[in-house]
């Protein structure tokens, strides 16, 4: 039986963090965050009863306008108990606990006159990520200075919807993510804040309902050691059903480029077309659809197919059709 003294030291330990930060969300798997008032501002940050090393500026919403000819054009915090006056709009924030991740819902309201208004709304986890590592892709990871960003495309469209920052010496991994149920215009990266998303939100009373957008994101914990493969998996996990489900039993092509017989090939049961062009088409596909590649290779090797042997059945125009039937 455990001793009443130590039972009720527990209690009032638990009772003063709670007094002391307001609010604690958390996760099964050790990330707990600290809402210090209700405007839920993020004070703190600790994985596994640590805390982690935390910039000036606590963390939480940040709203900027940047419609044409707005005077409020620089971030300033943002007031989600009440009605931001100078910026005439209302926002919400709403955390939720969840056995993996740390679920953020939020929403913008447009209170003024003016139709149409552009905002670029910003949360930061408030952790000084200096020396820790970016992971910019499964391959490259990159040491943080002050500032990194999220990859993106030349029309500034991010890449990826995870944001993952490392440090094996603390052995924390912690990611910022979009879930694949709420696509938006957004960015991710690092600076002297701490770990952010920024979405990019426009206001209309030609939406429904009017005058207001949604947004969310996950913060999860990830394997600092593994980084961005790591944050990518947990992505994968989270979002398992009904985003990552593999409802077929064929899916992969085998490439005119990798010319080994089908019995090399790892896992060639998974396997459901043969990318085929020249003398390959002649080796056995160990039941694979043949196709023709759309492209270069179509280009390249059409006069050959015509002129030597007839098209393989399951050309470039079939091969979407059959992809129904075989890869069942």
């Amino acid at each position: 039986m455990r001793h009443p003294t130590k039972t009720l030291l527990s209690v009032l330990v638990m009772l003063f963090a709670i007094l002391a930060h307001g609010e604690i969300v958390k996760t099964d798997d050790g990330l707990n965050l600290y809402l210090a008032d209700s405007n839920k501002t993020v004070s703190n940050v600790s994985l596994d009863g640590k805390r982690l090393p935390k910039p000036s500026t606590p963390g939480g919403l940040f709203i900027r306008e940047v419609s044409a000819g707005a005077t409020h054009s620089k971030f300033q915090k943002l007031n989600t108990a009440s009605a931001e006056q100078n910026l005439a709009v209302q926002a919400s924030l709403k955390f939720q606990n969840r056995r993996d991740c740390i679920a953020i819902d939020g929403a913008l309201q447009n209170l003024a006159a003016t139709k149409e208004r552009c905002f670029d709304i910003k949360f930061y986890l408030p952790v000084d990520c200096r020396g820790w590592k970016w992971g910019r892709d499964l391959v490259t990871e990159e040491t943080i200075n002050n500032r990194v960003a999220g990859a993106q495309t030349t029309d500034h469209i991010t890449i990826y919807p995870i944001a993952p920052v490392s440090s094996e010496k603390l052995n924390a991994g912690l990611t910022i993510a979009l879930p694949p149920t709420n696509p938006t215009l957004f960015e991710t990266g690092v600076d002297e804040q701490g770990l952010f998303i920024l979405f990019k939100l426009g206001l209309s009373d030609a939406t429904t309902p009017p005058n207001q957008t949604k947004f969310s994101f996950v913060i999860y914990r990830h394997d600092a050691a593994w980084g961005f493969r790591s944050s990518l998996q947990r992505y994968y996990e989270i979002f398992h059903d009904p985003f990552f489900v593999r409802h077929i039993k064929k899916f992969g092509a085998w490439g005119w480029h990798h010319p080994v017989p089908p019995s090399q090939l790892t896992n060639a049961n998974l396997y459901a077309f043969h990318e085929a062009a020249g003398e390959l088409w002649q080796i056995k596909d160990e039941g694979m659809h043949g196709y023709e590649h759309e492209g270069e290779i179509r280009d390249s090797t059409r006069a050959a197919w015509q002129k030597d042997a007839p098209l393989p059945p399951g050309h470039a125009p079939d091969a979407v059709a059959d992809l129904a039937q075989v890869a069942r």
